[in-house]
């Protein structure tokens, strides 16, 4: 006996190339996860900042980005910045942090309960050790916010620090960059703003939800099994009969409350979904409760 049976299609099934059964995202698909993105990462900094500011917590707001080739992204970078190399997420996607010199002694200075003035650029001619400091610890939690709230999650840190942004490599020059301001502040100082960086590939990496907004090739779907969703949730009654027997129609009508009519087991009862027979068993007990030990699968193939 088997249930199961291998199906031939009559026709052969048609294979269409991946330019018609996939797509990338609608621009108004990406740009909505795209700002449900910033969202979750400006919240996730908010909170995550606090300790580097003894306890305070600051507004961050993240600007609209614009697209920019990576070798402009270079040269945009004031030559007084210090860019920071983030790796994010699971797949250890890459991010440029870029803080001017005025801005990280400021964020210096408020993290040691200061004003936060920014200073004149003049003033300002190398980074201090304190400040450093500081930008190594802040260029790790913003890594961990994109990180946290990107697709699979991951962790997120700094690789490196420098003096020139194309030294470390974040993305190449000819990739098309998403380029957007960070902004810090809090009711009595900053703004203080920082610059982030990275290659749109890298950015619908980490996008979440990207994944469901395109279209799979039909090549590619696999038949789902009977304890896959949505299937292993769908009840099936089962029916068992465990006798049947003919009564003539003057026994029939002549039954009433209390009569009694004998039967005996059948040796294997069949067990049916609907009219459809699954399996044969026989009658049994089980913890004081009647049961069925199933003996046979399916439905025996006839003899040819």
């Amino acid at each position: 006996m088997n249930i199961h049976h291998s199906f031939k299609p009559d026709r052969m099934i048609a294979q269409h190339c991946s330019e018609l059964t996939e797509r990338g995202p609608r621009p108004e698909e990406r740009g909505e996860l795209l700002a449900a993105w910033r969202r979750d990462i400006a919240r996730e900094l908010a909170e995550s900042l606090a300790p580097l500011f003894m306890g305070e917590r600051l507004s961050v707001s993240w600007e609209q980005s614009e697209a920019k080739p990576g070798l402009a992204v270079f040269e945009q970078i004031d030559s007084s910045s210090t860019n920071c190399l983030l790796r994010c997420g699971a797949a250890g996607e890459r991010a440029l942090l870029s803080v001017g010199l005025p801005t990280a002694i400021a964020l210096t200075d408020r993290s040691f309960g200061g004003s936060g003035d920014i200073p004149p650029s003049e003033t300002t001619q190398e980074l201090p050790r304190s400040a450093a400091i500081l930008l190594d610890r802040l260029a790790n939690v913003i890594a961990q916010a994109i990180a946290n709230a990107s697709d699979g999650g991951g962790g997120g840190d700094m690789i490196a620090r420098s003096e020139s942004a194309a030294r470390l490599k974040p993305f190449d020059s000819k990739a098309v960059c998403e380029v957007a301001a960070l902004s810090f502040g809090s009711r009595d100082a900053g703004p203080w703003e920082v610059t982030l960086a990275i290659d749109q590939k890298g950015q619908d990496a980490l996008l979440p939800g990207l994944g469901q907004t395109v279209s799979k090739s039909c090549t590619s779907a696999k038949p789902r099994k009977p304890d896959q969703a949505p299937f292993r949730s769908i009840p099936m009654p089962l029916n068992a009969i465990l006798t049947e027997l003919d009564l003539p129609l003057s026994k029939l009508e002549t039954l009433a409350p209390g009569d009694e009519i004998p039967f005996g087991l059948a040796r294997e009862v069949p067990v049916r979904i609907g009219s459809h027979l699954v399996a044969r068993g026989t009658v049994g007990t089980l913890a004081d409760r009647l049961a069925i030990q199933l003996t046979q699968i399916g439905q025996e193939r006839p003899q040819s």
